[in-house]
C-alpha cells in the first residue's frame, strides 16, 4: 500500500511494508530520496549542494543509484555519478513530540571505494522492530569522493561532506518521518565506522548527532587516511595520459573533470604499488586533511592531532570489532603460489606503511615481524592463519587500538568497547571463502560478519532458518544497540551481564560470544603490545 508525506522539499510517495524479522510489524519505506543536487558536470568533486524542492509527488519506491564502483569481491561495474540519495524506514509517521523515535543513521562499508545503503545488504527488518527510525545513505566514493589536489579547487573529502549534508537533511526532515532530530546515533561498519569517527573529529558535523557506534573501522587504519593525497592524484593523472604541467592545478582539474566516471573507477587500483595494495586492501582514495581557505573544510589537522587535542565531539560511543578481521584479506588478495612468492620475496612488505624505519634497520625489523608471526616458516598454505593474524593487525587492530587509547585520554563521555566472538551460521565471508578455497577453514569471526546480525539481507547472501543460538545473539545485540540509541547506554532491563565502559585507567571490553561477559585488558593484547614496542621505537608517520 502506498502512502504520501510532505517534507520541506516536496511530497514523497512511499510504501507500507510488513517486516520479515522475528516479529512481523508494519513499517513505512521511503527509498531513493534525493538529499543533494546531482554531483555531475561542474559539481563533480565539489562540496554537495542541497537538493532543490520539487513540485508534485515524487516516488520514493526504489533506491537511488550507488556511486560508480567495481564490486570489491566480484569486480563487476555498477553505479552512477548522480548518487546522492538516502532511504528512510519508520514504524510510525506521527510528528507529535511525545511519539518521536530515536534515529539510527547508518553509513555503509566498502573501503571508501565501494558499497551502498541498499536493502540487499542493509535491510531494516530486524532493527525496525525495536522502535527506531533507520536512515541509510549513498555517498561519493573513490576518486569521485576523495580525490585531492591539496588546494581549494579540489580539496578532497567530498564523500564525507556528502554525509554531512545527509545529516543536515535529517535535522531538517526526519521529524516528518516520526524521527527525533535530537536523538540521532551514527552507526557504521568498516569504512562506515571510520566515517563515524571522522564525524566525531569534524567541526562540520558538530551538533548533528548525539551518539556513535563504530564497528570494525577507525580513522587510524591505513585505508582510512591519506597523508600524501596529491601524490596519488598525480599518479592517477599520469596513468590516464595527462601531459600538462603537474603544478598547473587548473589544467589538472579540467583534465579530471573530462574523464568518464567509470574510467576513473577502473584506474584507481592500477596506480598502487604492491605494498600499498597489500596494506590498504587495494583501497586508493580516502579522507585527507584540507588546507585552510575559502569554503568549508572537513578537517584541517590530522586525525592523530585532533584526538590528541581532545577537540572532538563528546558523545557516548560503542566501538569494537570481530575477533578475526584479517580474513578479509583472503577475499581481496588471492591465496596462491604467486602471492606466496611475492610476499616471501619482499621482506619490506612486512613493515607497516606508516612505521618510520630507517633504511639501515628495515631488514632487521622485517625479520623481527616475520619471526613473530611465522617463526621459521614462510607464507604458504600451512601458515595462512598466521598471515590472516598479521594482516588483521596491520589493516585493523593496530589502528583501532591506537585510536581508542588516544580518545580515552581526552573523552568525558562513556565508551563501550566490545569484541564479537560469536560465530554465526550465515557468514558471508566464510561462505565466499569456502567456495574459493575448499580446503581452508576460516577461523573465528571474519570482517563484516556482524552485518547479518543486524540487517536483513538479500538472497545473494547465505540464507535459511536462523538457528536458536544465532537468534539469541541477534536479539541481544539489536537490543543493546537500539537501547544505546535511545538512552546513550546499551544496558537494558533484564540484561544478563552488565556492559561496563572502558576507561584509560580500566581497559576492558564486552566479549559477545556464547555468553556475553566483561574481559579485562585490550583486544589481542599480546600482539598489540608487540606492535606498540616497535612503534614506540620507530614512530608513526601519521
Amino acid at each position: 500500500m502506498c502512502v504520501t508525506i510532505t517534507i520541506p522539499d516536496g511530497t514523497l510517495r512511499g510504501r507500507k511494508v510488513i517486516s520479515k524479522g522475528f516479529t512481523p510489524v508494519e513499517y513505512y519505506s521511503f527509498l531513493g530520496i534525493p538529499y543533494a543536487k546531482p554531483p555531475v558536470g561542474p559539481l563533480r568533486f565539489k562540496e554537495p549542494k542541497p537538493v532543490e524542492p520539487w513540485t508534485g509527488v515524487r516516488d520514493a519506491l526504489k533506491e537511488g543509484p550507488s556511486a560508480p564502483q567495481k564490486h570489491f569481491l566480484f569486480s563487476y561495474e555498477m553505479g552512477e555519478e548522480d548518487c546522492l540519495y538516502l532511504n528512510v524506514f519508520t514504524k510510525q509517521l506521527s510528528t507529535q513530540s511525545a511519539d518521536l523515535k530515536p534515529v539510527l543513521f547508518y553509513i555503509h562499508a566498502g573501503g571508501f571505494t565501494g558499497g551502498s545503503g541498499d536493502r540487499e545488504v542493509y535491510g531494516p527488518d530486524y532493527l525496525i522492530e525495536e522502535d527506531v527510525v533507520l536512515v541509510t545513505i549513498n555517498y561519493r566514493l573513490g576518486a569521485l569522493g576523495f580525490l585531492s589536489l591539496e588546494n581549494s579547487k579540489l580539496p578532497g573529502n567530498a564523500g564525507l561532506k556528502d554525509q554531512v549534508l545527509a545529516l543536515e537533511w535529517v535535522q531538517r526532515n526526519i521529524v516528518c518521518f516520526g524521527g527525533d532530530p535530537s536523538k540521532v546515533t551514527l552507526m557504521g561498519i568498516s569504512a562506515g565506522a571510520a566515517s563515524v569517527e571522522y564525524h566525531l573529529l569534524s567541526p562540520l558535523s558538530k551538533g548533528l548527532f548525539h551518539a556513535a557506534i563504530l564497528q570494525s573501522g577507525s580513522v587510524m587504519n591505513p585505508w582510512a587516511y591519506e597523508h600524501s593525497p596529491k601524490t596519488f592524484a598525480l599518479r592517477l593523472a599520469n596513468h590516464l595520459g595527462y601531459d600538462g604541467e603537474e603544478e598547473d592545478e587548473d589544467s589538472l582539474l579540467d583534465f579530471f573533470l573530462k574523464i568518464p566516471a567509470m574510467t576513473l573507477v577502473r584506474s584507481q587500483k592500477e596506480i598502487l604499488t604492491e605494498k600499498e595494495r597489500l596494506h590498504t586492501s587495494g583501497m586508493t582514495f580516502r579522507p585527507v586533511v584540507e588546507k585552510e581557505g575559502p569554503g568549508r573544510q572537513f578537517i584541517t589537522k590530522t586525525p592523530r592531532e585532533i584526538l590528541n587535542s581532545g577537540e572532538f565531539t563528546q558523545v557516548p560511543i560503542i566501538t569494537g570489532c570481530t575477533n578475526n578481521e584479517g580474513n578479509l584479506q583472503l577475499e581481496i588478495i588471492p591465496v596462491c603460489q604467486e602471492e606466496f612468492d611475492r610476499f616471501n620475496g619482499n621482506p619490506d612488505f612486512l613493515i607497516p606503511l606508516n612505521m618510520q624505519v630507517p633504511d639501515e634497520d628495515r631488514d632487521l625489523v622485517a625479520e623481527k615481524i616475520r619471526n613473530y608471526f611465522f617463526g621459521d616458516k614462510k607464507y604458504c598454505w600451512d601458515t595462512v592463519n598466521q598471515y590472516v593474524e598479521y594482516f588483521g593487525d596491520i589493516v585493523f587492530y593496530i589502528g583501532l587500538d591506537v585510536s581508542l587509547q588516544l580518545m580515552l585520554d581526552k573523552i568525558r563521555a562513556p565508551v563501550y568497547k566490545y569484541l564479537l566472538s560469536h560465530e554465526h551460521a550465515r557468514s558471508y565471508m566464510k561462505d565466499v571463502t569456502a567456495k574459493k578455497y575448499p580446503s581452508y577453514v576460516v577461523q573465528g569471526v571474519p570482517h563484516g560478519d556482524d552485518l547479518a546480525l543486524f540487517f536483513s539481507q538479500s538472497s545473494d547472501f547465505p540464507s535459511g532458518p536462523i538457528i536458536p543460538e544465532d537468534e539469541k545473539c541477534m536479539k541481544a545485540l539489536i537490543k543493546l544497540w537500539t537501547t544505546f540509541a535511545k538512552t546513550g547506554n546499551p544496558n537494558y532491563d533484564g540484561i544478563e551481564t552488565k556492559w561496563e565502559p572502558t576507561t584509560s585507567t580500566k581497559l576492558q571490553y564486552y566479549d559477545l560470544g556464547k555468553k556475553f561477559k566483561m574481559v579485562p585488558g585490550r583486544i589481542h593484547e599480546r600482539r598489540i603490545e608487540f606492535w606498540a614496542e616497535l612503534f614506540n621505537k620507530y614512530k608513526s608517520s601519521y
